[in-house]
């Protein structure tokens, strides 16, 4: 029918009124638009299409189905009734979508839904909805949906429906808190994508009885590896006072105060050699921490917050370090003080040196031989001088250079030492005259001798055969579950001729049943080593009040660690340290055994050249290793009274079961700390439990010291598990934490409802999160929390 329209169909008729009818497997081509359907009526001279029965009309911007659609070749006006519009990424139904425009449609009570299998899984209804291809879907009145029922009204919302970063709302935010009855916190983000290189998000909320607000953040890249970002929120607090002791007072105060919570973060590394780091947190009132803890808790996580940061550099020989603090302690009693006695690092410089090798040869007692050289300068300071029972202003230099000598290296056995030479020096310009100074010192050699063998045994493989070549019974092959698909083209039947043309060849998957032999390769790992620590020439001189302080039981004296005296920081110092061997005339022996798996992956031999080099996965699957210390020169007559710690460690990952132990036992006083656990997994879920014990947080009566935790998890189904974590202190006979969930998807992975309820020693509270995958296989939050 001229240039511009084409139309195909089993019959057609012209009639006297210059009307053309087209019946069967109607075909209309219009420039770059195709449309098909049952039956089709044109108007010669309007140019009016009216297409009936299973319609499709495809274009470069949609594809729209229907049962009947209004077309205007002249006028480019296009109406489908009973539509629905399938992308790669959502579908979208409605009694009627129009197009109003060459890149606009508009439809009235429409359903959008990123799931194309199942839009009744999850959806959104709205009143009106606009949709621009390749760009957004816009709703008005909408109305979420989870199975056909209405759980939330949204006024206004946007979706992006193109790839990369877009400008519009972001899913909303809200949460209850019933505890304190604060009522509904509602936020919506608004993303602003600003170019390529940076990006604004602002979210107004509503923080139920405190009131308004508006968290805001923007991010810049400035180039690789180099982007800053601010982040800051802003609350008009109806509620909030200063003076306000009683967290439970939740009254209206009669005024307004303003709360704020601001960071900055920048980061810049250029080439290998300089990085940057830098952080600074702001905030009006510290109680602003805890009261708005759904925005603070990505960027304070400690008991300070203020300015850190660090440049590092590093050339062929040296790594520079400068790193400082400038800290707000939030233990004090008024939130708007800054604690001007609290220590700060201001600054430290760390200086090392690469071991540079003086000798290398491949003889005996000379193979090589390297020095080297760690060593730092640290500022301890308060803004306001406040004496206390400790020290606390210090400037401290720290030096240590080393040797580094490999003896022998001899088929399974290695011999090396390693001595070090560690000076602390200390000045205190606020000390009086005589005690402005401190000095330690002291030699600290470190000598191995290790011995390692192993054994492999088989080799990893896997081959695959089809079933019809393998020996198997018909019970056997019955069990097989792989399948193998091969593609074939579909050819065209006599049966097919009633087609307007031939199709497009396709793919038509057809299963042959396979078997996989499958060999896995096992290393067993034995190693000896016998270690030799010893301090010699450690003295120290000036300050005695610093000597005590550094050498207080409790440890509370300390800047950090590297305030220890080396022969007693295991007595003196925090976990870490106690369960180390001491560093004094010492032999430590250890036993280290590990089993590995090693298990082939199949590959074609002829993918990128790697079936070989990345073609193998390994799992520890058992291990066993022990540790013993002996002090030597003690002078106690009794051997047991020499020995300092045994350490255990030991555990297995087969046939679905996974256990572990580890055990200190500290010969001087009988104690010991203690950790296992084991877990069994099932078809249909887990369980688990572990035991924790350390008797030395009892001897600062702190909690935690005997804890018991219980961890299950049952599905009954593919799509729902239930789980529960509990953990109990053993000493204060009291439940430290407790919690109970769900969690429940749907098969076709549209959507997903996770709720739990949790107690612990300060409060307890529901969670809650419902997820949305929005077609790019990555589920996206709408997150609430109760607290009751």
């Amino acid at each position: 029918m001229g240039d511009e329209v084409t139309v195909l169909s089993d019959k057609a008729y012209r009639k006297i009124d210059s009307t053309f009818e087209a019946l069967g497997n109607v075909v209309i081509t219009h420039h770059e638009e195709t449309i098909y359907g049952e039956a089709a009526s044109l108007n010669m001279q309007t140019g009016d299409v009216v297409v009936k029965g299973n319609v499709r009309y495809i274009s470069a911007l949609a594809t729209i189905y229907g049962s009947e659609m209004r077309y205007g070749m002249k006028s480019k006006a296009l109406s489908v009734f009973n539509a629905r519009i399938i992308s790669q990424n959502y579908t979208l139904q409605g009694e009627k979508i129009t197009r109003v425009s060459e890149t606009e449609f508009y439809s009235e009570e429409a359903e959008y839904s990123t799931c194309k299998d199942c839009p009744e899984s999850w959806s959104i209804f709205g009143k009106k909805v606009t949709i621009t291809p390749g760009e957004y879907i816009r709703i008005v009145h909408g109305m979420i949906k989870i199975n056909g029922v209405t759980i939330m009204y949204v006024p206004y919302i946007v979706f992006p429906i193109k790839k990369g970063r877009q400008t519009g709302f972001l899913f909303p935010k809200l949460s209850f808190d019933f505890k304190f009855e604060n009522g509904l916190t509602y936020k919506q983000p608004w993303y602003y994508a600003i170019n390529d290189n940076s990006d604004l998000t602002l979210t107004p909320a509503t923080y139920g009885k405190r009131g308004y607000g508006n968290e805001f953040q923007y991010r810049h890249v400035l180039g690789n590896q180099k982007w800053f970002e601010v982040n800051n929120l802003v609350a008009r607090d109806d509620i909030y006072l200063p003076t306000k002791n009683d967290p439970k007072d939740l009254k209206l105060s009669g005024t307004h105060y303003s709360r704020q919570l601001t960071q900055y973060e920048h980061h810049f590394q250029f080439g290998n050699n300089i990085n940057h780091h830098f952080q600074y947190v702001f905030a009006r009132d510290m109680d602003v921490i805890e009261d708005y803890s759904s925005f603070s808790n990505d960027y304070v996580n400690g008991p300070d917050f203020g300015i850190s940061g660090f440049v590092e550099g590093k050339l062929s020989f040296l790594d520079v370090n400068i790193e400082s603090y400038y800290l707000r302690n939030q233990l004090i009693p008024d939130p708007r003080e800054f604690d001007r006695s609290y220590v700060q690092v201001m600054p430290k410089i760390s200086v090392s040196t690469i071991p540079v090798t003086l000798l290398h040869t491949s003889y005996p007692f000379l193979k090589n031989i390297s020095v080297g050289a760690d060593g730092n300068f640290t500022r301890f300071t308060q803004d306001q001088l406040r004496k206390v029972q400790y020290i606390r202003n210090a400037d401290r230099y720290i030096m240590s250079p080393y040797v580094n000598w490999e003896i022998l290296k001899l088929g399974p056995v290695n011999l090396k030492t390693k001595v070090e030479y560690d000076v602390e020096k200390y000045y205190f310009p606020y000390e009086g005259e005589g005690r402005r100074s401190f000095e330690k010192r002291g030699l600290i050699y470190k000598s191995e001798i290790n011995f390692e063998i192993d054994r492999i045994y088989s080799l990893a493989y896997r081959e695959t055969y089809p079933v019809d070549q393998v020996n198997l019974t018909e019970k056997q092959r019955n069990l097989i579950v792989s399948k193998e698909k091969k593609d074939l083209d579909y050819i065209p039947s006599e049966s097919d001729k009633s087609l307007i043309q031939t199709l497009p060849s396709y793919e038509k998957s057809f299963t042959s049943d396979y078997v996989t032999f499958e060999q896995h390769s096992y290393r067993h790992s034995n190693e000896y080593k016998l270690i030799h620590l010893y301090t010699g020439n450690e003295s120290t001189d000036g300050n005695p009040d610093f000597y005590r302080q550094i050498n207080n039981p409790s440890g509370y004296g300390w800047f950090d660690s590297n305030d220890a005296i080396r022969t007693l920081e295991h007595k003196l110092g925090d976990a870490a340290q106690r369960r180390d061997v001491p560093i004094k005339n010492t032999i430590e022996l250890q036993v280290l055994n590990s089993l590995i798996k090693k298990s082939a992956f199949g590959a074609d031999p002829y993918t990128d050249q790697k079936y070989l080099r990345d073609n193998f996965s390994y799992s520890k699957i058992a291990y066993f290793d022990l540790s013993q210390g002996i002090e030597l020169n003690t002078g106690e007559p009794s051997y047991k009274d020499n020995l300092t710690r045994l350490f255990l460690n030991t555990g297995f990952n087969v046939n679905r079961w996974n256990f572990a132990f580890s055990d200190y036992y500290f010969y001087q006083n009988g104690k010991q700390i203690l950790n296992a656990g084991i877990t069994k997994t099932f078809d249909k879920g887990s369980a688990g439990t572990s035991v924790a014990y350390d008797p030395f947080l009892t001897e600062k009566n702190a909690k935690g010291a005997k804890v018991g935790t219980i961890a299950l998890v049952f599905k009954p189904k593919d799509i729902i598990s239930f789980n529960y974590n509990y953990s109990y202190d053993i000493d204060y006979n009291k439940s430290i934490n407790g919690r109970y969930g769900f969690i429940y998807t749907p098969l076709n992975n549209c959507w997903q409802f996770d709720m739990n309820y949790e107690k612990n020693t300060v409060k307890w509270a529901v969670y809650f999160n419902i997820s949305f995958n929005f077609g790019t296989n990555k589920m996206t939050t709408f997150s609430g929390k109760s607290e009751s």
